[in-house]
């Protein structure tokens, strides 16, 4: 071998270890301390005396005396733990082999099937079960009788938005006046109401004559009580700017102001309304209304047979009556005679107590009657009723009434008894009265209270 070719192997040795190291370090084991193959190992080599002998030594291995390595030119053997050069690397015990799935902890679920929680958590995908200490929150169930009350409010309400629409719609017909009483403001305030209910005795072609019904309806909210009170049309009074006359020609002499006026002044009453109708307007109204069961007695049934003209606006009587003692179901032209009987009886206490007696009995067929039928009649009655009292405080009214008229209507009358004479003034018969004590009275009737029986 000639020097060259030894140089050529040594740098192919060195070429080798330097590979060597490099693997070791990227494999992550010990690095090496000492290399078999470092020049000191050389010192004595066999193939520094090659051109003196023809023989050919065979190399010496000489241990490195820094490290435990073995002699230059063996095969390296690592320690224990290690795995011989150039074979597959073993790993430790509790290492999965390289190139295969990698077993993970008895904790760990494997890689690539889905997480195994703890024992205390439900699988992923599935709904979520509470620990043990917390109470699942129960789904609040409706009660069916709530539900039942909610579609029973429901309809009620449907039912009485429609009641008010059609109310509305009707009251709507009424004729509507502008009046003192309308322009001053603070009506239907308060606790009382007070709507004065006026009936003109005119017939056809005539102009604005006396008032031949003056009743005086009273609603009071505190004590829960309807009244109505009849003022005698031959009652005397102060007529402002008119002197002392009987209380029905002040609507004669200046309509519904002054009726209002002359009623304020002398019974100390605060008036919130008027509703005015005349014969001819009555009888249409009733005509909507239908017949009347009312109970007669033998002399109004007598009176009434004799005087059929009582039931027209004209006074031609146009048909026969046979009425009897007791109860009758009185036509609507039947009804206008028995409000219009004046002999029979105690006089106009009589009469007003009728014209009261006609006002609860349609009001309660009204109220006691089928509810299309009510809204059919009030649609029949308003476009005869001439009032300054807006579409807004009827109704207003209207419930107000249905709230305090659980005890029914009360019926009085002006002036009230002991506290009048009968007597003439200017060629007069009239009803003179003690203002102050009918004052008193009147305060009381609209109470609900009657005085007479105290």
């Amino acid at each position: 071998m000639t020097k060259e070719e030894e140089l050529r192997q040594l740098e192919e040795l060195r070429r080798i270890q330097a590979e060597e190291k490099k693997r070791i370090q990227m494999e992550n084991y010990n690095y090496l301390e000492d290399s078999a193959f470092v020049e000191d190992a050389y010192e004595d080599s066999a193939f520094s005396n090659i051109s003196d002998s023809t023989e050919v030594k065979q190399p010496q291995y000489i241990q490195n005396p820094i490290s435990n390595h073995p002699p230059v030119g063996q095969p390296q053997y690592r320690q224990q733990y290690q795995q011989p050069v150039g074979q597959p690397q073993q790993r430790q015990q509790y290492q999965q082999p390289v190139g295969q799935p990698q077993q993970r902890q008895q904790y760990q679920q494997p890689v690539g099937q889905p997480q195994q929680r703890q024992q205390y958590q439900q699988p992923v995908g599935q709904p979520q079960q509470r620990q043990q200490y917390q109470q699942p929150k129960k789904r609040k169930k409706k009660h069916p009788l709530l539900k039942t009350l909610i579609i029973f409010l429901i309809l009620i309400i449907g039912i009485c938005g429609l009641g008010i629409g059609l109310a509305v719609k009707s009251l709507n017909k009424m004729e509507r006046v502008e009046t003192e009483v309308s322009k001053r403001g603070g009506n239907f305030h308060g606790d009382v109401y007070n709507i004065l209910l006026i009936g003109q005795d005119a017939r056809e072609g005539q102009g604005m004559q006396r008032a031949d019904t003056i009743i005086l309806c009273t609603i009071n909210k505190k004590t829960h009580t309807v009244t109505l009170t009849s003022i005698m049309r031959d009652m005397y009074v102060n007529i402002p700017g008119y002197g002392g006359n009987r209380i029905n020609a002040a609507f004669a002499f200046g309509g519904i102001d002054l009726l209002d006026q002359t009623i304020e002044e002398n019974l100390g009453v605060k008036i919130d309304g008027n509703a005015l109708v005349d014969f001819g307007g009555f009888m249409e109204a009733m005509t909507s209304v239908g017949n009347l069961d009312i109970e007669l007695s033998a002399e109004e049934a007598a009176y009434l047979n004799e005087h059929p003209e009582l039931g027209t606006t004209d006074e031609i009587a146009v048909e026969t009556w046979n009425l009897h003692e007791g109860v009758n179901n009185l036509t609507p032209g039947q009804v206008l005679g028995y409000s219009r009987i004046r002999y029979v009886g105690n006089s106009d206490w009589d009469r007003t107590n009728r014209q009261r007696t006609v006002i609860m009995a349609v009001i309660d067929k009204i109220k006691h009657g089928h509810l299309l039928k009510g809204f059919k009649v009030l649609d029949g009655v308003a476009p005869h009723i001439v009032t300054d009292i807006t579409t807004m405080n009827i109704l207003k009214a209207g419930f107000a009434y249905v709230r305090c008229s659980g005890g029914g209507m009360k019926s009085f009358y002006l002036p009230a008894e002991g506290t009048y004479q009968s007597t003439y003034v200017d060629g007069m018969a009239v009803l003179l009265p003690d203002i102050e004590a009918n004052k008193q009275a009147l305060s009381q009737y609209m109470q609900g209270i009657d005085p007479t029986v105290q």
